[in-house]
């Protein structure tokens, strides 16, 4: 018994440059016993996790686990996300700080992550907040960022020679899906116009090029958007002027 114990031994001080990941997933680790030893982990060791192996990052960052993860539970407190801004006008950029309240009175905020924007153009639109994922619009650049694992996408552009009116970040509860919603600007003609009819819809994929891309919707009521959003309950809902036209707006 102690030559097989000094062999597993030699064998494994042998072997240096057998790397962490290596050896995390040399540990065979049933998929639903994984999901639910993450689940009971506070965020900032799920930050940490996402940087040990690729089979926890998978995980961590699939659909389903930020769904339950999102659920109200013993383990997971109420938080507070802090974000913070400050623009940079010598580099043309905006950065961003996130932080997440602590679980403690006592104890300081966590820190999540920093994300810096390349801001040619203003934000005309304050960012959006849907369930844990915010959106950003800088001209026509929209970025979703995900602050729990410090995770962005830069959406590809509408395809469209009109302008974008409004850009709406959404979730469906039903088929736990985000959605970005973008109004399109009908063309001008003289002196009035007819108010939007249709608009671009996403829905956001984990990484799939065909799952990320814009589909044509056809809106059934005749309105202009004024507002920004507020997704309740897979519902989407704005303020908008109603009607069959209205006049180009002053600047």
């Amino acid at each position: 018994m102690e030559r097989h114990h000094s062999r597993r031994r030699t064998e494994v001080e042998n072997n240096p440059r057998e790397t962490d990941e290596e050896r995390i997933n040399s540990v065979s680790v049933p998929q639903d016993l994984l999901v639910e030893i993450l689940l009971r982990l506070p965020l900032k060791s799920l930050v940490r996790f996402v940087r040990v192996s690729k089979s926890f990052a998978t995980a961590i960052r699939s659909r389903d686990f930020f769904r339950l993860y999102s659920l109200p539970s013993p383990e997971h407190k109420q938080r507070v996300l802090l974000a913070f801004s400050e623009l940079d006008k010598e580099k043309g950029c905006e950065n961003w700080l996130f932080f997440y309240s602590s679980p403690s009175s006592s104890s300081s905020p966590v820190f999540l992550f920093r994300k810096s924007f390349s801001a040619p153009d203003l934000r005309y639109n304050r960012p959006d907040y849907v369930q844990g994922l915010i959106s950003f619009v800088y001209g026509e650049e929209q970025i979703i960022v995900n602050p729990s694992i410090g995770k962005s996408i830069t959406l590809p552009l509408v395809k469209s020679r009109e302008n974008v009116l409004r850009r709406f970040l959404g979730y469906d509860p039903v088929d736990a899906q985000y959605k970005v919603v973008c109004m399109i600007e009908p063309m001008f003609g003289t002196g009035t116009r007819v108010s939007p009819n249709h608009c671009q819809v996403m829905t956001l994929g984990l990484g799939s090029h065909d799952e990320n891309s814009w589909r044509d919707i056809e809106c059934s009521i005749s309105h202009h958007p004024r507002s920004n959003g507020l997704c309740i309950n897979g519902v989407l809902y704005y303020f908008a002027y109603v009607g069959t036209s209205v006049t180009r707006p002053s600047c």
